[in-house]
């Protein structure tokens, strides 16, 4: 009996992450612009566009989209992370 009540709360657990995990997907943004990304790292945009062209894959990772770059959430998270780590 206390067995069950076990799996019950494990369960209750993964459904409680899967939902946080859907809304922290809508909370952040699918894509950054290369001005956000600065200004979070604390870096120069020249810094996160050098970053982007050694690091990233063009069309994948960046774009271009009228008179800025778009950078994918993946791409962006990982400068982020790496500047704060």
């Amino acid at each position: 009996m206390a067995a069950d009540k076990k799996e019950d709360l494990v369960l209750v657990d993964r459904r409680d992450i899967i939902e946080i995990k859907s809304m922290l997907k809508l909370l952040l943004p699918q894509e950054y612009t290369i001005n956000y990304i600065a200004s979070v790292a604390g870096k120069s945009k020249q810094a996160v566009m050098q970053w982007m062209i050694r690091n990233a894959e063009p069309d994948v990772d960046y774009y271009k989209k009228g008179a800025k770059i778009i950078v994918s959430e993946k791409a962006a998270l990982k400068y982020i992370s790496e500047r704060r780590g």
